[in-house]
């Protein structure tokens, strides 16, 4: 497993998702985990899923020093230094989310705009040094608001005009490489300056140009040079090569080296200018070699690797000349892959069947791609050639099983061409077939008997015994006293349980037992009527657990269980966690976990917890669509799956979760959708959102929203998220991916929005993100005022009066015409219901009446009769259709046959279908909660919205949070589309919209800006009236 260990994807990154640009010098991580970029045209802060670019303004002062941001350093205390251009270097202030500008000191010998800071590294003391090239080493101290820059004093006025990298070794010494004259070490104590170059032959340095410096998690120092890479010997004082001298066979030697990393297993990455990546392991001297390739979309992006950077949770980020930012997960799953090996032959293959014999040799059988055999520990593949009746078949042949019986021997099966037994001499390769040589036979599962017999299974005769002695085969009711009927089934599986009995899948049959000790067949089917009965009839595939209980896996119906003490099933299906309801095969490891391959990707199943965990492409499989009994498990619990895609093979005890959790952080904060601006005279938000603490609103906000993001990059696709506003929600809000919250009508308070997110593997961290939220209440609900209203209530007693019985009058007349809209709307309704009967039913059964008539006056010719009565039904058909549609309209079905839930989710669903719109619906549980009027307008407002998004938005994406929180009902629903104009919001679409939400003394706010998308905040209070 060795030779593939090594298959590590590497996503990308480029100007296309948001990077500022594709020339890449540097990559950091702070203390929240963010990751930072500098490129050749921006500072680049990036969460995971957003890049934040940060550039220069002639106008600011506080913005970066200069576009071109060439290296940084993360102090030990957490600041961030950033290096570029013109003598520049600058300190991000997170508070104020801006920058401090220094620059070197003009009055030296060379121009300031020549200097670019190479590399900024930490003393022990907090002082920092500053290669600047073309200049010097500089010492830079602060305290408080001052700071001073001077040049660093070296023995006999040494300068080192031209330093590209620095770093501290163990004892305190600085380590300065440079761009022409090797390496140098300075002790501080001793003050002796040290010269390593190719004036040293002892110190192997055959290149004095230093293009990095590494201290590795062992203290020991790596340096890398143009062709080179060295490693230091403390004791000797000297360095060696150990790619070069224990690796000559790769070439090394041609190979210009730029930089060096380790990763958190205590390997070596290497990036080269020409070459790519190479992966470095020091103990077993082990190294490979990814680079850039054309047709492998998991390839790095370039060839060009300019900077290394290992993050926190392991992930390996390579920046890259041109080519953007590439990202791999060094934590990544021990899923193994064969596509270094199958690229060979080509490009993709769809596996079939998959068997490896006892000499460790692969069989692989693909569709229209015929018998290919593997070597893995060699890296080599064969296409077998097959010979049938002394002739050699055509390519492309599809071969439909592969089975190694007990004695060693291999069968493979091709489509409509039976059983070949393989031979290495291919010319010698004996053929079976049922039940003639010629005949169409095709067998998709075979099975042990006993060592002389094997039972076949076939999609054209059924189930089969073939001998394996005499070539001969005999059909299921031809075997003594085997009492049912096996020949008219498509046979798709074949299992022997550990009592020696047969179970036999089929495609339409269900499930069949063959009972050797009563010689009967018993069979399974489904019954719709019957949750107990087995869940769909066309069985996939099968598999016997540890204990002996018997798994199946249908297509579209999810997995079974089966209980033999009742004959009886139970069901487990994506709402139980599945990835997919479509189950390809299934196999048992040694701990007695399933591994079940779907539709969408590989699943392990807890037995005992009866929990699943799903893995998908991200999680290294080379495909999440896997083919029907496509799976093979070795003697030593290896277990290999085939896909759409290739192979992937693993041991299922090196499937391991990731032990690294994530950091979370607040990255925006808006306000009726409007991200609030950080400044000091911003009254809600004088700092940076992810370092503030409090937040001042008042009433008037009504809107308010957090956005948020999980940092940590091992698949980020499969990070997840939960919030909770103390004081508001009573529980967890669990939104799975979506990565914001928002929130309406807040009462005058003082909250706490938290919020806390997952890993990849759903490894929940427990620091959450937080800010305090206090909103002040209207003057009106102040005490001082009430106490002002108290003193003040004998004095306006009569103003009050007078006030309240004219609210009451205004209240009354706006009650009256309200009810009077609501008759029009009613009126207007019968009139289309009305017309809709008119021109269509009435119509329609009134060409039925004259047909009807034709067909009496021609009752003595049989045919015209018969063309006027077959119009008729033809005309009654349409009919129906048409009553269909207009009783649809007035009441929607779905919501008895589905409950609200779900009737929201399917319209969401089928209007997703409908148009090139993506929609992400976040839906709580709506079911028995109101009564079912509302029920029905609740409805009816998600129809009208969707269909304004529809019809006017031009959108390509939609956001739904529909949420039950206390006594409201909040549904908050938007668009990235061109925004909504003012006459619209006034026309009749929205004014039936805002009625509908009148009925039930709902809200409706919408915020919309051309371009900007819309969105609708509706909230319907819930009283003991509209609940169920």
């Amino acid at each position: 497993m060795s030779a593939v260990n090594k298959n590590f994807k590497f996503r990308k990154y480029s100007v296309n998702d948001g990077l500022s640009q594709n020339v890449v010098y540097s990559v950091n991580q702070d203390n929240r985990g963010f990751i930072w970029i500098c490129t050749q045209q921006g500072l680049n802060r990036f969460d995971g899923r957003e890049f934040r670019v940060y550039r220069n303004d002639p106008e600011n002062k506080k913005s970066i020093f200069n576009d071109l941001v060439y290296s940084s350093y993360f102090s030990k205390e957490g600041e961030m230094w950033f290096g570029s251009i013109n003598g520049g270097f600058f300190k991000y202030v997170p508070d104020e989310n801006n920058f401090i500008n220094y620059r070197i000191p003009v009055g030296l010998k060379t121009q300031q705009s020549k200097l670019l800071i190479f590399d900024i590294k930490e003393d022990e003391n907090g002082s920092m040094y500053i290669a600047a090239f073309g200049a010097g080493v500089f010492k830079f101290t602060q305290s408080r608001d001052k700071y001073s820059i001077e040049r660093m004093k070296l023995p006999d006025n040494q300068l080192l005009i031209n330093p590209t990298k620095l770093n501290f070794d163990a004892d305190g010494n600085l380590w300065i490489g440079t761009w022409d004259n090797g390496l140098f070490k300075y002790n501080f104590k001793k003050d002796i300056l040290e010269n390593f170059s190719v004036s040293n032959k002892n110190n192997l340095i055959i290149n004095n140009r230093i293009r990095s410096l590494f201290r590795d998690s062992q203290d020991v120092l790596w340096a890398v040079t143009q062709t080179g890479i060295l490693k230091y010997n403390h004791l000797q004082n000297k360095f060696s090569d150990p790619l070069t001298n224990e690796n000559a066979h790769h070439n090394l030697g041609n190979y210009t080296f730029t930089s060096i990393e380790e990763d958190k297993h205590n390997k070596l990455w290497i990036g080269t200018s020409s070459s790519g990546l190479i992966y470095f392991d020091p103990v077993s001297n082990e190294i490979l070699i990814f680079d850039s390739k054309d047709d492998d979309a998991d390839s790095i992006s370039g060839n060009s690797v300019l900077c290394l950077f290992n993050d926190r949770s392991n992930v390996l980020w390579a920046g890259t000349f041109d080519d953007g930012l590439n990202k791999t997960d060094c934590e990544r799953k021990k899923f193994y892959n064969l596509g270094h090996i199958l690229n060979k032959y080509k490009k993709k293959i769809s596996v079939l069947s998959i068997c490896v014999d006892k000499n460790g040799m692969l069989f692989v059988g693909a569709a229209y791609d015929d018998l290919l055999t593997i070597n893995i520990s060699e890296g080599e593949i064969k296409k077998e050639a097959i010979y049938l009746n002394g002739k050699k078949l055509p390519d492309r042949q599809t071969v439909t099983c592969i089975y190694c019986d007990c004695e060693g021997n291999v069968y493979y099966c091709l489509q409509a061409k039976g059983i070949f037994k393989y031979c290495m001499d291919p010319e010698k390769t004996e053929h079976f077939n049922f039940p003639n040589p010629s005949s169409e036979c095709t067998v998709f599962s075979i099975a042990e008997f006993d060592k002389d017999n094997l039972w076949i299974g076939t999609r054209e005769f059924g189930l089969l015994l073939f001998n394996k002695r005499t070539g001969k085969f005999k059909r299921a009711e031809e075997i003594k006293n085997i009492r049912g009927n096996l020949t008219n089934a498509e046979i798709k599986v074949l299992l022997k349980d550990r009592m020696g009995n047969l179970w036999i899948g089929t495609d339409v049959r269900g499930l069949n037992y063959l009972d050797l000790g009563k010689r009967k067949v018993i069979n399974f089917t489904n019954n719709p009527g019957d949750k107990n009965t087995i869940s769909e009839n066309y069985v996939s595939c099968l598999c016997e657990d540890n204990d002996g209980n018997l798994w199946i896996g249908t297509i579209n119906r999810g997995l079974n269980k089966f209980i033999r003490k009742t004959n009886s099933f139970k069901r487990f299906t994506t709402d139980n966690g599945l990835p997919d309801n479509t189950i390809r095969a299934i196999e048992n490891d040694i701990k007695g976990n399933l591994w079940i391959s779907t539709n969408n990707g590989i699943s392990r199943f807890n037995i005992e917890k009866e929990t699943f965990k799903n893995y998908e492409n991200g999680d290294g499989l080379q495909s999440r669509e896997f083919n029907d009994r496509s799976s093979f498990k070795t003697s030593d619990g290896i277990l290999y799956f085939g896909s759409i895609n290739g192979i992937n093979f693993f041991n299922p005890d090196e499937i391991k979760d990731n032990p690294y959790l994530p950091g979370i952080a607040l990255t925006d904060f808006k306000l009726f959708n409007k991200s609030v601006k950080n400044s000091a005279n911003n009254p809600y938000l004088k700092k940076n959102i992810t370092e503030t603490e409090l937040i001042n609103l008042s009433y008037k906000e009504s809107v308010i929203s957090f956005e948020f993001a999980s940092l940590i990059f091992n698949n980020v696709s499969k990070n997840k998220y939960a919030y909770k506003l103390e004081g508001f929600d009573k529980d967890w809000t669990y939104c799975g991916k979506i990565r914001f919250a928002t929130y309406t009508s807040i009462a005058p308070g003082d909250y706490v929005f938290r919020v806390k997110g997952s890993n990849n593997d759903d490894l929940w961290s427990e620091d959450c993100a937080s800010v305090s939220l206090s909103i002040s209440p209207p003057y009106w609900k102040t005490w001082w005022f009430k106490m002002f209203g108290v003193l003040s209530a004998a004095s306006i007693t009569g103003l009050t009066y007078s006030r309240k019985l004219n609210k009451i009058r205004q209240e009354k007349k706006a009650q009256e015409e309200f009810s009077r809209k609501l008759l029009e709307s009613r009126e207007n309704e019968r009139k289309k219901i009305s017309s809709g009967l008119h021109n269509t039913i009435a119509h329609d059964i009134l060409i039925t009446k004259n047909k009807a008539e034709i067909a009496m006056k021609n009752m003595n010719d049989p045919s015209k009769m018969y063309e006027a009565l077959k119009q008729i039904s033809e005309n009654t058909s349409t009919t129906l259709n048409d009553l269909r549609g207009i009783t649809y309209n007035l009441h929607p079905h779905q919501l008895e046959r589905l409950g609200l839930t779900k009737a929201i989710k399917s319209i969401i669903n089928n209007v997703e279908k409908s148009t090139e719109i993506k929609f992400t619906a976040y839906i709580e549980n709506l079911d028995n909660i109101f009564s079912p009027d509302l029920e029905i307008n609740i409805y009816r407002v998600v129809q009208e919205c969707l269909n304004n998004i529809i019809k006017h938005s031009d959108a390509s994406e939609s956001f739904i949070n529909i949420s039950k929180k206390e006594n409201v009902l909040y549904m908050m629903i938007s668009d990235n589309g061109k925004g909504i104009r003012k006459d619209f919001v006034k026309g009749i679409g929205m004014n039936e919209l805002n009625e509908r939400i009148k009925l039930y003394e709902g809200a409706l706010n919408i915020e919309s800006n051309p371009g900007k998308g819309t969105t609708l905040n509706i909230s319907i209070p819930i009283n003991l009236n509209h609940e169920k």
